[in-house]
Parts: C-alpha cells; sequence; structure tokens
C-alpha cells in the first residue's frame, strides 16, 4: 500500500486500543471521560481516512503528469533553441518551453502537497499513539490509585484537549489542501 494506508493503518490501530482503554475503570465519571476521548478518536480516525483519500486523488493527479518525458521533452526544446534565429518558429518552440515548464511546475506543487498532507497524517496518527499509550498510563494510575484522583481527572482532560488539537489541526491542514486544489469541502 501507499504511505497514507500505512499511517491510517496505524490510526485504526491507535483508535482499537483507545476503544479497548474506555471500557476499563469502574468510576462512571472517569468512563465518561474516557469515552469522550474514544469519540473523538474515532472521528479522527474517520477525518484521517478521508484526508487518506484526498491525498491518493493528489498522488493520482502527480502520477498522470509524464514529468520523465517532460523533462526530456524540455531539455530538447531548450538545446534546439540554441541554434534557432529570432523568428515565428523560435517563438513557438519557446511557448513550447513555457507549456512544458507550467506541467513541471504543477507537478513540483502536487509533490510538494503530498509531501505536507502525508507529514500531517504522521503527526496526527503518532499523537494518536501517544494518546493511547498515555492514556493506557492513566488508567493504569486510576487502577492502582484506587479511584478517582485530581491527578487522574486532570491528566484525563489534557487529553482530550490534545486530541482536539490534533483535530483541529487536521481539519484546517485538510481545508488548506482542498483549498490550493480547488475541491469542495466535503
Amino acid at each position: 500500500g501507499t504511505p497514507a494506508d500505512g499511517w491510517l493503518r496505524r490510526a485504526e490501530s491507535a483508535g482499537a486500543s483507545l476503544r479497548g482503554l474506555a471500557s476499563v475503570p469502574g468510576d462512571l465519571r472517569v468512563r465518561e471521560q474516557i469515552g469522550d476521548i474514544d469519540s473523538q478518536a474515532a472521528a479522527a480516525v474517520v477525518d484521517l481516512r478521508r484526508f487518506a483519500r484526498q491525498i491518493t486523488a493528489v498522488e493520482r493527479a502527480a502520477a498522470g503528469i509524464g514529468v520523465y518525458r517532460l523533462r526530456t521533452e524540455r531539455a530538447t526544446l531548450v538545446n534546439g533553441l540554441l541554434h534557432l534565429p529570432d523568428g515565428p518558429l523560435r517563438q513557438e518552440r519557446q511557448r513550447a518551453v513555457t507549456a512544458v515548464d507550467d506541467q513541471l511546475a504543477v507537478y513540483e506543487r502536487l509533490r510538494v502537497a503530498i509531501d505536507t498532507m502525508l507529514a500531517k497524517m504522521q503527526s496526527t496518527v503518532l499523537g494518536l499513539e501517544s494518546l493511547a499509550a498515555r492514556l493506557a498510563e492513566v488508567t493504569a494510575l486510576y487502577a492502582t490509585t484506587g479511584g478517582v484522583s485530581a491527578v487522574t481527572a486532570t491528566r484525563i482532560a489534557g487529553l482530550a484537549d490534545d486530541l482536539d488539537g490534533m483535530r483541529t489541526g487536521l481539519a484546517e491542514a485538510e481545508r488548506l489542501s482542498r483549498q490550493a486544489l480547488g475541491t469542495p469541502e466535503p
């Protein structure tokens, strides 16, 4: 699969870990707090699925540009321009070089978009994995202290805030990439 597929599998695994942790604590208040985190994490995985589809669409668009052919064609055109006198033929060949350059520039913008989107997906997935590890730590703390403590509640609230920040960042990245690519909002 693609890099986006790999990150999506890891996100789904982190989501499954969080779901498993949501049922651990016995205290209703803690269960509700962790359940909220689980719901947000599930929504983040849905967001990541949509983002992965968007990455795939951009990858397809980039793959449709014959970059090697264009580079070869550009080199041939530029070399041919060296021996052409001013006139209509030279002007047409120069326009051809410009057209090739435009296509290569589109390809480069798509590659940058793909790399940026994958980096955002990576940081979000690693954040989810970190969240799952930290929530496991909090539930272990809860189990060893015999109930809710101010520290447990504060740490769970902090995890929820972190997850909200991840989702906000992912939504912003998705919005910006859609805007840059001229695609409508879902």
